[in-house]
């Protein structure tokens, strides 16, 4: 198996240069940056900063792109059609496979995880998935078994970088004459953004093209220095030491990097210069080249991308099923499976889809597209009908099986209780000579909390509720005057005649800091005390059914699941309104996750007495606003 590199390895490095020598030890390289990311994957807490093995590979890549389109820009056979051809050549096949493979696999997932797993799928075909995952979930987050396209984030990161870098490389070397310059003005304002976004919001920070492009314009520019007419032939001694030290500083960001660091930051110079060193300096050092040349980290580095694509869809199942503690051995025992169905990509798809004299231009378009196609539409089919949800349930009704939830029954008795309470916007009146007046303002969830307290029938409260989405905080200038929201014109004078106003929302990345700054004007403008009520979001119970079907009704086991299978993505944007709330002396902040979770024993409770708390993915049942009134209520103590 291992002889076949000897013969055929070269088109792993140089696609298109006719200048430059095969370099073994570039794909050996490879071998060292994907493996430690599988370790990492798999769970092995020695390679903590296994996942740095992707600034590796943005190094090798900006490195490799740079040595071929820059040799044939000087060549003059530079062709934007043939550089594309090749990049789609080269990443889609493997692709296919692996969105394939993640469609099987999600066959056994939950209606609203295969619904996510239909929305990556649109993302990882439009070369967006590093933003898509951005939105929806951290990198870090332990519970992540419901996105096995996660890894492609980084596939999204590089395909970004090739669509625009050919055409500032062709003009600032042939039209301005100045790509040292533009490179490294490029390289340092990406590293620019990267140290300050990583401070501001390090999840954006680590999906972002804008940057990581820096890892890969090192890459580059390091490319164009060694191509160039000034570069220095060095001896072997400050070869191999300056080769063996980037070896170095690579598994020492394995060993002692990890999740708690910040990254990109400062601290990622040490691959990224580890990987540089490793790349310029082993052309002339005999040792590395024996380490990095020899034939296992070769074969290896060439199965590197499949294996990559191919790994994380197998270890997304196995967390996704596996909850007993064996995952880590299953994942161990599936590696060499997962190797062999690398090299059998490589071998027998890569390596002819490459090869025009066996797969034409016309046949693999055709084909690739029409794949393409029916992936994205089964994808975007996955997110219309949530995860094909009617389809499941009525298999579960048929095989005897019961929803935790009837939705409509539920939000006939929701329907009942706001006949009772609405509307809402009148004038307060207390039947007490003194009480106190509580605005709520917000979307469904201010709903939920104005149900909550008047569920309460306290004689001591007033409680009025303003509809009023997230979205239009931004949009309030004065109080006194009416505020344009979704068509309608809202009051907001109620606030002049409150004590305490509510301020409840589902918080999104693009309103989560408005909510905060609307909050902060009602203070300046009132003598009303605020308070701003967290988000929390589950898995929608509906399509929970399916995952706890299992269980047998066991509600602890059931907390544990509800707690792994929480919207991380939203409690992070409502950490990150805690974190501004928590900074303000004239601001209150109500964890909203405390009312159903536990995080010192990992559970979520959503049932009281076996029967649900919300009805949907968030919002309240009835039975729970007597229970959630009970919990505002003990929370807004301090401000009466």
């Amino acid at each position: 198996m291992f002889k076949l590199m000897n013969s055929e390895t070269r088109e792993g490095f140089q696609e298109a240069s006719i200048t430059m020598n095969y370099r073994r030890e570039i794909d050996g390289l490879r071998a060292l940056a994907v493996l430690p990311v599988i370790l990492f994957h798999a769970g092995f807490e020695l390679f903590g900063g296994g996942f740095l093995g992707v600034d590796v590979f943005f190094v090798i890549s900006g490195y490799l792109i740079t040595s071929i389109i820059y040799t044939q820009i000087n060549d003059g056979t530079f062709s934007v059609v043939s550089f594309y051809d090749k990049r789609a050549r080269r990443l889609l096949p493997s692709l296919l496979i692996t969105a394939l493979l993640t469609i099987l696999i999600s066959i056994t997932f939950s209606p609203a995880d295969i619904k996510n797993v239909g929305q990556s799928l649109v993302a990882s075909f439009g070369f967006l998935s590093n933003y898509f995952f951005y939105l929806e979930t951290d990198y870090f987050n332990p519970f992540n078994q419901s996105a096995p396209l996660l890894h492609t984030w980084s596939l999204a990161v590089e395909e970004q970088f090739y669509l625009i870098f050919p055409l500032i490389l062709f003009i600032s070397a042939r039209i301005l004459n100045a790509k040292f310059f533009v490179l490294g003005a490029l390289f340092f304002v990406s590293f620019y953004f990267a140290i300050n976004e990583t401070l501001i919001d390090p999840n954006l920070s680590f999906y972002s093209f804008h940057t990581r492009a820096w890892e890969l314009l090192a890459g580059s520019i390091l490319a164009l220095v060694s191509i160039s007419s000034f570069a220095p032939s060095l001896n072997k001694t400050i070869s191999d030491f300056f080769s063996l030290t980037g070896l170095l500083l690579i598994f020492l960001a394995y060993l002692l990097i990890d999740k708690t660091d910040k990254h990109p930051y400062f601290i990622t110079i040490m691959p990224i210069l580890g990987s540089c060193l490793v790349i310029y300096f082993s052309r002339f050092s005999s040792i590395s080249k024996k380490i990095l040349g020899s034939n296992l980290l070769v074969w290896v580095g060439l199965i590197s991308y499949p294996l990559y694509l191919f790994h994380n869809p197998v270890f997304s199942a196995i967390d996704y099923h596996v909850v007993d503690g064996s995952a880590l051995i299953i994942k161990v025992i599936s590696i060499p499976f997962i190797v062999l169905a690398s090299f059998w990509a490589y071998r027998f798809v890569e390596k002819n889809v490459r090869n025009k004299a066996i797969i034409g231009v016309k046949a693999f378009y055709s084909f690739g597209f029409l794949l393409v196609f029916l992936i994205v539409a089964l994808g975007y089919k996955a997110h219309t009908t949530n995860g094909f949800l009617e389809y499941f349930r009525s298999r579960l009704t048929e095989r005897g099986g019961v929803t935790l939830v009837n939705v409509e029954e539920e939000k006939k008795l929701i329907d009942e209780k706001r006949q009772l309470f609405y509307p809402s916007n009148n004038n307060f009146s207390c039947s007490l000579p003194v009480c106190t007046k509580i605005l709520i303002i917000g979307d469904s969830f201010a709903e939920d909390a104005y149900l909550s307290l008047q569920s309460l029938s306290r004689s001591d409260m007033s409680i009025r509720k303003i509809e009023l989405d997230d979205p239009c905080f931004s949009d309030v200038y004065d109080l006194k005057n009416k505020v344009s929201c979704n068509g309608a014109n809202i009051d907001l004078g109620l606030i002049f005649d409150s004590d305490i106003v509510i301020i409840s929302a589902k918080w999104q990345e693009s309103t989560y800091k408005d909510g905060y700054l609307f909050a902060k004007f009602i203070t300046s403008q009132s003598k009303a005390k605020v308070a701003l009520i967290g988000s929390v979001m589950f898995e929608d119970l509906s399509s929970f059914s399916f995952k706890t079907a299992g269980l047998n009704g066991n509600y602890d086991l059931i907390a544990s699941s509800v707690y792994r299978n929480q919207r991380f993505d939203r409690l992070r944007i409502s950490n990150k309104l805690r974190d501004l709330v928590s900074k303000d002396p004239n601001l209150k902040w109500i964890e909203k996750a405390e009312f159903f979770c536990t995080p010192s024993t990992n559970k979520c409770h959503l049932f009281e007495g076996g029967k649900p708390l919300i009805w949907d993915n968030a919002h309240l049942t009835v039975r729970a606003y007597d229970l959630y009134g009970k919990f505002l209520y003990k929370n807004i103590g301090d401000l009466h």
